[in-house]
């Protein structure tokens, strides 16, 4: 009789046992919930300086190099028999064209670029769930940081369109689902991600600050920065979706520098774009913001500076995370026997300035003032 008793308790323990392990609802302990996390206006804009962080470690540099190294005017040089610049071929093998898929430089700029579209999109869904009164924010000033957010994510997918086009997803969710690319077929998914882009840039840009020649205005997304991006976008139509729209592209530009954006124009000097007071200065529509100590040793940096430049500079940098590398260099006109190169280009193709041969892409050095 005991062993039954005995028995039966168990059974009724068991039960008990399997009814609370069937319970699969998850805890999750080490995420913070969006309600908890947003309390302030603060918080809004610390969420949104990360994705400027995430930007930052790829965009002032690796998408420059996928960019230009891989093409035919600038190179990556090495000397000291390899002892300087070699940097474990990952540069060199984007100007020699003989890169894998293991080579960093690519697959650092296409994560680093989907981890600032993923933080994006979380962000976006999270503000749009918000009411503005709970964070103490006007209904305008709320969508003005849900502008800056979609502008910084039509940002990264086009950077991420000149390198990859239509092989891309189209992913505006904050999902751990990724989808495949935006359409099978590589012309139609390259239409449908150069409208979402467009899209994105023409329904955010009303909202955004115009640029009041702050500090606070050059280093986030402005007016002038969204129609900057779309301008590039109008720019390369003809290569994207073969379509024309340089004249409208024109017309962007035309209404940034006449100021209807902000107070923009082309200096007389271009050194003061690059000058340690370029904040000020009125050609510069963006620029991340460095401080030393802060965010300040991005490697694009140097990457064109002669060892001397302090003094080119007037002596105003004190090579604070500024050294300069001088290991990129424009793809000579001639060899070493003071010949043009004969192969620097399009066969048949006129050039359409004056050079010592007709030639497309060719004497790029010999070809600037």
């Amino acid at each position: 009789m005991k062993l039954i008793k005995y028995s039966w308790m168990l059974l009724i323990g068991a039960c008990v046992s399997l009814q609370s392990c069937t319970d699969l609802e998850e805890q999750v302990y080490d995420r913070i919930d969006a309600g908890a996390y947003y309390e302030d206006e603060s918080s809004v804009q610390g969420a949104i300086a990360s994705i400027y962080s995430s930007a930052i470690t790829s965009f002032p540099e690796y998408f420059w190099f996928l960019n230009e190294l891989s093409a035919d005017q600038v190179a990556w040089r090495t000397w000291n028999g390899g002892q300087w610049g070699w940097d474990e071929a990952e540069k060199f093998v984007l100007s020699s064209h003989t890169w894998n898929s293991e080579s960093k430089i690519i697959n650092q700029a296409w994560s680093t670029a989907w981890t600032t579209i993923g933080l994006c999109n979380l962000l976006v869904d999270d503000l749009n769930a918000l009411g503005a009164g709970s964070v103490g924010l006007t209904d305008a000033e709320l969508a003005a940081y849900i502008a800056e957010v979609r502008t910084l994510r039509a940002w990264a997918y086009y950077n991420n369109f000149e390198l990859w086009g239509g092989a891309l997803p189209l992913n505006v969710s904050s999902s751990a689902n990724i989808p495949g690319s935006a359409d099978p077929d590589f012309n139609v998914s390259c239409k449908k991600i150069y409208d979402f882009i467009m899209t994105e840039l023409d329904e955010s840009w009303e909202a955004l600050p115009k640029e009041d020649g702050s500090n606070a205005t050059r280093n986030r997304m402005n007016q002038a920065v969204n129609r900057m991006i779309k301008a590039r976008l109008l720019l390369n139509s003809e290569v994207f979706i073969n379509e024309n729209h340089y004249s409208e592209c024109a017309t962007i530009c035309e209404d940034i520098i006449s100021g209807v954006y902000g107070s923009y124009s082309i200096v007389s000097d271009f050194r003061e774009i690059f000058s340690e007071n370029n904040t000020q200065c009125p050609e510069v529509i963006f620029a991340f913001a460095y401080e030393a100590g802060q965010k300040h040793n991005v490697n694009m940096r140097g990457t064109f500076f002669a060892y001397n430049y302090n003094e080119y500079f007037g002596g105003a940098w004190d090579g604070d995370g500024l050294g300069a590398w001088n290991c990129t260099c424009l793809a000579p006109s001639f060899d070493n026997s003071g010949n043009v190169q004969p192969n620097g280009g399009s066969t048949g193709a006129t050039c359409f300035l004056d050079a010592p041969y007709s030639d497309k892409l060719g004497a790029v050095y010999e070809r600037f003032d």
